[in-house]
């Protein structure tokens, strides 16, 4: 009986100390489950630096500064677009030879563009033309005239010579003989001519108008012997009839109708 009642004691102790040992396992299993470290603290979801601070997102080189976006040589201050030979300062369209400054706009190098200009007046001082000359550096000189009412003209071929004195009055003797400098005789088709100053005829029409054109590399309007321009300066008359181009001194092309004295222009 004894043993019967101790083997009862050691039954109830057993089963009152698996009693106590087993809550101890059940609440260790649902504290990680109510609120775990790694869901409330996790870096991956309140701040990963891919999203908030990522460098290619926020300050990439690429998207904010880059030198292909934002400065690059080739948008802002590329050679080729700014200042390329060819666009902007190149020598084709801005200064080139052909095209602003070149031999053909100016002509000799440092020489320039000369013209002259001359008012010719009837015999009673009314004015009835003018006449313009110039020249591109050492080249010839091209002279156009342009006349109206000039009614002591008779409708056909006058001569127009360029004469010795830069003076009209007080009648057109003061402009002397013929612009001479060589001592040559008369005539475009003497083979002891011509003078400096020989033109070939100017045509009048029935109202006293003529339009002319003529270039001679026999003067110059810059300096030299054969420049207009010398001491006493030059003078354009018309006569009253043809010259021949051959009888010296004047190619029998009779009185003087027109005169005007020749004054330097731009260029001198």
């Amino acid at each position: 009986m004894r043993y019967v009642m101790l083997c009862l004691a050691c039954l109830v102790l057993v089963l009152a100390g698996c009693g106590t040992s087993s809550p101890p396992p059940a609440a260790a299993t649902e504290v990680p489950t109510e609120a775990p470290t790694v869901e409330a603290t996790a870096t991956t979801e309140a701040a990963p630096s891919e999203e908030i601070t990522g460098t290619e997102e926020m300050t990439g080189t690429e998207e904010m500064t880059s030198t292909e976006e934002m400065t690059s040589a080739e948008e802002m201050t590329s050679t080729e677009e700014m200042t390329s030979t060819g666009e902007m300062t190149g020598t084709e369209q801005m200064t080139g030879t052909e095209g602003m400054t070149g031999t053909e706009a100016t002509g000799a190098a440092g020489a320039g563009e000369r013209s002259a200009t001359a008012e010719l007046q009837n015999a009673t001082g009314d004015t009835v033309g003018t006449a313009t000359f110039t020249q591109a550096g050492d080249g010839p000189v091209q002279i156009h005239v342009e006349v109206t009412g000039l009614t002591d003209a008779q409708p056909g071929p006058h001569g127009i010579h360029i004469h010795e004195t830069g003076a009209c009055t007080p009648d057109f003797a003061a402009a002397g003989g013929h612009f001479n400098p060589t001592g040559a005789q008369h005539g475009l088709d003497n083979a002891n001519g011509p003078h400096a100053g020989d033109l070939p005829n100017i045509e009048f029409a029935d109202d006293g108008s003529a339009t002319y054109d003529t270039t001679t590399d026999l003067i110059t309007l810059g300096e030299g012997d054969s420049s207009l321009f010398d001491a006493d300066g030059s003078a354009l008359v018309i006569h009253a009839d043809a010259d021949d181009q051959m009888t010296d001194p004047s190619g029998n092309s009779g009185d003087r109708i027109a005169c005007g004295v020749i004054m330097q222009g731009a260029g001198q």
